[in-house]
């Protein structure tokens, strides 16, 4: 989880103890005293409790100075404990040192302290659960925002509470290979299962496995290169062919413009013949078939305009959440995503593109889907003898090549020089030129302009 989704949730209101939030003042001052009594008993507590979690102040700040005192590699007891509370000016917020001497009296003998800390956490995880709804309340109450931005975001915080109180300590490579790979066989076994969803192009999944999940996959290009028809290309490939959920965000092209693509990619009707309406029978056919395969397919398809990264996943969770899967996103385009109102201050567009990139980072993380986002190439490839695309030619190209895990440029040399030979005109390449897991270079393809649809050269071989 990053930091900004921190730094959000600890904006939430935080309601008064006076108000019957849930805390145990007894589970709390049994931590403290544990550590006075042993300091040992700190590395089971820091291990799963932070300051924050008390709800007590005063126990949150003697908490807070023991670490301080642990951290720095000195003893924590009564004396180095009011030393350093004295040393901050705090000795007498948190009661004065009559306090201090008092935490450990009445504690039980032989505490469990695993199950305290427990009871401190999900305390803590109450309090902010209504920490968040109280704030939910009160932007609804405001009327000033969008219902769809208000849910999104906390969406977002709730779900950061629940992964919080997910204890993931460390391990070793021992325990880890124990219940994940008992024999070296299932090493390969499991890698097998790993490969991601295919794209449709054979030569692009060898060199990324398919597409993984978590993955944010940018596929950047010049405008009318074909970015889009790439989008409805994986979209087709997963939902038409493989039935897997796909949920596509095209916030630029509507609906209807996308039927349209997808119609003639899963027909051999061309667009201009749809778009048209020159009908022969034969196409009627055609059409009909690819209707009732698109009509059959998990690929839901959202047009709005203006939608912020925190409403596409809210939706996209919904969506989770009642058909039970979901498989791929596509974001068609960045240049089009509203950025979050955390980046309001700042005034260059590549900060709001790198606020962009990190939302949707956490995105497919929360989603735990692979998430392609399409993107805009500068000019600066034009320029060059070679208009094959670098990672220099991305628009706001640190944040955007910074944040994704995979880059790919579909390339066509036609775009550049259009030739006279078909077959020639249909060449293309999709060129991967990042990826974190795995290689680079370039895969061959073809491009039916006609249609839309980039598809893998196998499918034609006299074309190469």
């Amino acid at each position: 989880m990053s930091s900004a989704r921190g730094e959000r949730v600890s904006k939430v209101p935080d309601l008064t103890l006076d108000a019957g939030l849930p805390a145990s003042i007894d589970a709390e001052r049994v931590l403290l005293a544990a550590v006075l009594l042993d300091n040992d008993a700190f590395a089971h507590i820091g291990e799963t409790i932070k300051a924050d979690d008390f709800a007590y102040e005063s126990h949150r700040r003697i908490f807070l100075r023991m670490t301080d005192l642990m951290d720095s590699g000195r003893a924590v007891d009564i004396v180095t404990l009011v030393n350093e509370l004295s040393r901050h000016k705090e000795i007498e917020t948190v009661g004065g040192v009559a306090f201090i001497a008092g935490i450990t009296e009445g504690i039980p003998r032989r505490p469990v302290i695993e199950e305290y800390a427990r009871i401190v956490r999900d305390k803590a995880q109450l309090r902010r659960l209504m920490g968040i709804c109280s704030a939910a309340i009160a932007r609804a109450a405001d009327q000033q925002e969008d219902a769809a931005d208000v849910v999104g975001e906390v969406s977002e915080q709730i779900q950061q509470v629940a992964e919080q109180g997910i204890l993931s300590p460390l391990e070793t490579f021992g325990d880890f290979v124990g219940y994940t790979y008992p024999t070296v066989d299932d090493v390969f076994r499991h890698s097998a299962r790993s490969l991601g969803l295919p794209s449709g192009i054979k030569e692009l999944d060898r060199l990324t496995y398919g597409f993984q999940r978590k993955d944010v996959i940018v596929v950047a290009a010049r405008p009318s290169l074909g970015k889009t028809a790439v989008a409805v290309s994986f979209a087709k490939k997963a939902a038409v062919e493989l039935d897997q959920t796909v949920a596509l965000f095209s916030l630029e092209m509507s609906k209807k413009k996308i039927f349209h693509r997808l119609l003639s990619a899963c027909s051999s009707v061309s667009l201009n013949d749809i778009m048209e309406g020159r009908w022969t029978e034969t196409n009627r056919r055609y059409a009909i078939d690819a209707m009732n395969q698109i009509a059959g397919a998990p690929l839901y398809v959202d047009d709005q305009k203006g939608m912020t990264v925190q409403r596409m996943q809210a939706k996209a969770s919904r969506l989770k959440t009642v058909t039970g899967h979901l498989d791929l996103v596509i974001v068609d385009q960045l240049n089009h995503v509203v950025p979050p109102k955390s980046a309001e201050k700042y005034r260059e567009r590549r900060n709001e593109v790198g606020a962009i990139m990190r939302a949707l980072g956490e995105m497919a993380d929360h989603l735990d889907v692979p998430l392609v986002v399409l993107h805009q190439l500068s000019r600066e490839n034009e320029k060059r003898d070679d208009k094959r695309p670098r990672l220099s030619d991305l628009r706001e190209s640190g944040d955007v090549e910074q944040d994704a895990d995979v880059v790919i440029f579909p390339h066509r040399d036609s775009y550049y020089a259009k030739s006279s030979d078909e077959i020639e005109n249909r060449k293309a390449e999709m060129i991967v030129a990042k990826q974190r897991q795995g290689p680079t270079g370039t895969a061959h393809c073809e491009f039916l302009a006609d249609r839309g649809l980039w598809q893998d050269k196998e499918e034609r071989a006299s074309l190469w």
